[in-house]
């Protein structure tokens, strides 16, 4: 076998096509000497790496292809995550922190108004009562605030789903 051959020589060598040794020149994976020749020995090494063999024996040059090959691996997952990240959000998987902040806002604050609202409303009702019924007056009353926050909860959710879906139209 030779030390060094020309390109298509090469290419026929390691079964690969002109144009990917080419992108491998260009990149810098391979490297062609003085003469316009590669070294075989080097770029078979290097071919070995790229296609995921292991060799005991690297030079510092293969060392950082192999660092590079995964950097672009990490590079290439990293991306996906983000695709299917804004998939997602494109399908309203998930909901902005804004909107989500908002709602609870609105939830809590009508929380706060029933509860602050027991305090006129509740002492008529408890008045001349005695303890069973004004305990079941203060279940009932509880009951309806939180029934009331269930059916206010199920509107937010129905908007949020119907602002999600305009936004995607747009």
């Amino acid at each position: 076998m030779k030390q060094f051959m020309s390109v298509s020589e090469y290419s026929r060598h390691a079964g690969i096509s002109r144009q990917n040794l080419h992108k491998h020149l260009k990149t810098g994976l391979l490297v062609k000497t003085n003469d316009k020749k590669i070294d075989v020995k080097k770029a078979d090494q290097v071919l070995s790496i790229l296609h995921g063999d292991k060799i005991e024996t690297l030079s510092e040059r293969n060392d950082y292809l192999g660092e590079k090959r995964e950097a672009e691996a990490r590079y290439r997952t990293a991306k996906a995550a983000m695709a299917e990240l804004d998939l997602a959000i494109k399908r309203g998987e998930y909901i902005e922190t804004k909107k989500v902040q908002d709602d609870l806002s609105f939830v809590f604050y009508g929380l706060k108004q029933r509860l602050t609202s027991w305090s006129r409303s509740l002492p008529p009702k408890l008045s001349h009562k005695d303890d069973r019924s004004c305990m079941k007056v203060l279940g009932d009353e509880t009951y309806f605030i939180l029934n009331e926050l269930s059916k206010g909860v199920k509107s937010i959710v129905k908007k949020s789903k119907k602002s999600t879906k305009k936004m995607e139209w747009r």
